[in-house]
């Protein structure tokens, strides 16, 4: 079953595809220096690996860790290395890894290693490896075509990016320029990377820091100059629960009136009360009063389709206000050339333009254009 609400110029099309709701898991939220990382943990999906993973958070193992590797366009991970700072500097600190967890990503019902989900890092080829390393996918990373099948490896996805905003700071973080060995790394000196003895020759990736990205950082004429730690790096400053998130059931219980409540039609995901147009699920994502008609301010917050031009290329953009605390629902930006056949945009670009009066993310998703005509809509899937 679908709804659609419908607006075309260049082309606007929003989509909700509603399908069983699944059990309620575990959310948390990424503090990072540029933004936070909202997660929903698949605690019914991937229980041992949500747990591994939620042993470190409440040990605080994750307090000031350093984003120590970045493979833009298809990875960056943290986990292990921390920012220690005292009277005496900043430096690098360490997690111990706890026990080894046991991959869950054969089991029924586990979710792929798409765009926005986590996993841990395993050690080898071992599938039963992961420790306290973690890791974001940029992209989908679970077929032949993908930089890399990480499905058919093991690697256990037990978490998703829960909204927009939270993706545009993945994005953003993925964007970070990164250092590599031998003469453009602050930490990895040419002589201890020509040194390295690893089979193959040497790779940034035998070392903690190959690949790090680096804020606002420029190497100067010393071969290895020192990056300012707690302004250059990239930390996850903590990971912490979040409570009283309130998923779309959840909502509009709280939402509508006991009154409304009686008629299920009414309260329908699919349903467009008061014949607004606006089904509840997509009310939902935009975080509008399903109870009531929608006022005026509402209706100019609906998503607004428009062109901007970025160094000499157009872009197709499409500006929305976001539920703050969206969970429970899949948004992913799609395009097509004739509204028959759509494909899901590779890596759009997403930035938040700021916040309305309630606290919620302006977002912007950006595609650049192709061709003669081109639509674009938001997919939104109700697992």
């Amino acid at each position: 079953m679908t709804i659609r609400l419908i607006a075309l110029a260049l082309g606007l099309f929003l989509l909700a595809t509603l399908y069983p709701a699944s059990a309620a898991p575990i959310y948390v939220r990424f503090n990072t220096n540029l933004g936070n990382i909202d997660v929903e943990l698949f605690a019914d999906t991937a229980p041992l690996n949500v747990a591994n993973f939620m042993s470190y958070v409440n040990s605080g193992a994750y307090n000031n860790v350093v984003i120590n590797r970045s493979v833009p366009g298809f990875i960056f991970q943290a986990g292990e290395y921390v920012l220690v700072s005292n009277s005496s500097g900043d430096s690098f600190g360490s997690n111990t890894p706890g026990n080894p967890v046991n991959s869950e990503e054969s089991l029924p019902g586990a979710h792929s290693n798409t765009r926005g989900t986590i996993a841990f890092a395993l050690s080898g080829s071992n599938p039963n490896s992961g420790t306290n390393q973690w890791f974001f996918n940029e992209v989908d990373n679970n077929s032949a075509s993908s930089p890399a099948d990480l499905d058919s490896q093991g690697f256990t996805a037990f978490g998703i990016v829960m909204n927009t905003s939270s993706l545009s700071v993945m994005d953003e973080i993925s964007s970070v320029p990164v250092f590599l060995p031998p003469n453009d790394n602050p930490f990895i000196t040419p002589a201890a990377y020509e040194a390295d003895t690893n089979p193959g020759g040497p790779s940034p990736d035998d070392f903690a820091f190959g690949r790090i990205p680096l804020l606002n950082y420029t190497l100067g004429n010393d071969a290895n100059p020192n990056p300012v730690l707690s302004t250059n790096l990239v930390i996850v400053s903590s990971v912490t629960v979040l409570t009283n998130v309130q998923n779309f059931t959840a909502w509009q219980t709280a939402k509508f009136t006991n009154l409304q409540q009686q008629t299920p039609t009414f309260i329908a995901a699919t349903a467009t009360p008061f014949n607004d147009g606006v089904p509840n699920l997509l009310k939902y994502v935009f975080d509008i009063n399903p109870s009531v008609p929608l006022t005026v301010t509402e209706r100019a917050n609906l998503p607004a389709l428009g062109t901007t031009t970025i160094s000499g290329t157009k872009y197709l953009t499409l500006t929305f206000h976001q539920h703050n605390a969206l969970v429970g629902v899949t948004v992913n930006v799609q395009t097509s050339p004739d509204l028959q056949t759509w494909t899901t945009a590779t890596n759009p670009t997403i930035v938040q333009t700021g916040t309305d009066a309630n606290g919620d993310p302006i977002m912007q998703v950006q595609v650049a254009e192709s061709g003669t005509m081109q639509f674009i809509r938001l997919n939104v899937t109700q697992p």
